[in-house]
């Protein structure tokens, strides 16, 4: 994918911002700057040879649910292409009154060109297969607090999946031998369990987050495979001197049963640099860490980070010989400072791949 103004964009929506970021609470002069709700737009224009021209939209809401909460909010990514392609996702994250409960989701509708190159042990490296997938999936969790750092909760998932216009079509998708080829469904429920200490929810420079996410999926609740998955997500922030200040994120997932290929964890979920279709496998560990300088002048800011990760199909098949390293540098621009809305646009560079990302707020 090619981002054609790419390193503009966030500059010039800088100087603009107010245009495409306005106030969206009610004229209150009483109400503090720091409980206002907020409004963030960021449009993005791309191509590629399986896309043609592409247009999207980026729009961010946050806004609070009480005074002294956590910032809520309600995130979209909408993208349209010249080839009648669409990805609609739609990530709601909300705070009750007094950090109470947290209630958050995701839920994606697409029909988008992709490529199959194999699951671990041969991920990356397996002949690749060009398709189009038509999808709809949907999670949502409910977290309840026990305390003034932990909250524990349950979860939901499903996921319905389609797969035509397979090139070549004698592949591996094309015979039904990699799990969720052709049409599947994956439905599941879980358990999740947080320690959370951060100052801010939406960049952090100081505190921790540790999250841990078990599911399990089968017949019974709607899923054709049956699938079990255990995550821990663990995050540190630490602010080094004035704007400047590092984050580290620990993200390992162990998988058991017949995953649908489509679900398995991959690499570049967690590092900058790699298709998130590149390396997957039923087990995988990532770790990345990164400075940032935000602001450093005016709104504009920056960040240099570094990743590592491998998968596998078993734990004890993991090599040190088979990481997979990246590095890269971006530009920042801070819409609100209150609220800490980061416009980021970043340059990965990792061994036979790369690539470059712009997206609101910070990867993690």
């Amino acid at each position: 994918m090619r981002l054609l103004p790419a390193l503009l964009l966030p500059v010039v929506l800088g100087l603009v911002h107010p245009v495409f970021a306005r106030q969206a609470s009610p004229s209150d002069t009483t109400l503090e700057a720091a409980h206002r709700s907020r409004l963030a737009l960021l449009p993005i224009v791309f191509s590629s040879p399986d896309t043609r021209l592409a247009l999207g939209v980026l729009p961010q809401y946050i806004f609070y649910t009480a005074p002294g909460t956590r910032p809520s909010n309600l995130r979209a990514d909408i993208y349209y292409t010249r080839n009648k392609q669409f990805n609609v996702l739609l990530s709601p994250s909300v705070w009750l009154p007094g950090d109470r409960w947290q209630l958050a989701g995701k839920f994606r509708l697409r029909k988008w060109p992709t490529n199959y190159v194999g699951i671990a042990p041969e991920a990356g490296s397996a002949p690749e297969e060009e398709f189009t997938e038509r999808m709809f999936s949907g999670a949502a969790e409910v977290l309840r607090q026990l305390g003034p750092r932990a909250w524990v909760g349950a979860s939901w998932f499903v996921r319905w999946g389609d797969i035509t216009d397979l090139d070549p079509a004698n592949g591996a998708l094309s015979d039904g031998s990699v799990p969720g080829s052709g049409r599947s469904r994956a439905a599941g429920i879980g358990v999740v369990a947080t320690l959370d200490d951060r100052e801010h929810v939406v960049m952090p420079r100081s505190g921790a987050i540790y999250r841990v996410h078990a599911q399990i999926h089968g017949p019974a609740l709607g899923s054709e495979a049956t699938f079990t998955s255990l995550t821990l997500d663990l995050r540190r922030y630490v602010t080094i001197a004035g704007p400047v200040h590092a984050a580290v994120q620990a993200l390992f997932t162990a998988s058991t049963g017949d995953v649908p290929f489509r679900v398995l964890p991959g690499v570049g979920e967690a590092v900058r640099g790699y298709p998130g279709t590149q390396y997957i496998g039923r087990q995988r560990w990532a770790l990345q860490a990164e400075i940032r300088a935000i602001p450093v002048w005016w709104r504009l800011g920056f960040a240099v980070f570094a990743g590592m990760g491998d998968v596998a199909d078993r734990v004890g098949d993991f090599r040190f010989d088979d990481v997979h390293f990246a590095v890269g540098a971006g530009i920042r621009v801070l819409m609100f400072p209150a609220e800490r809305i980061t416009i980021r646009q970043d340059f990965a560079f990792a061994p036979g791949a790369g690539g470059d990302y712009l997206d609101l707020n910070e990867a993690f």
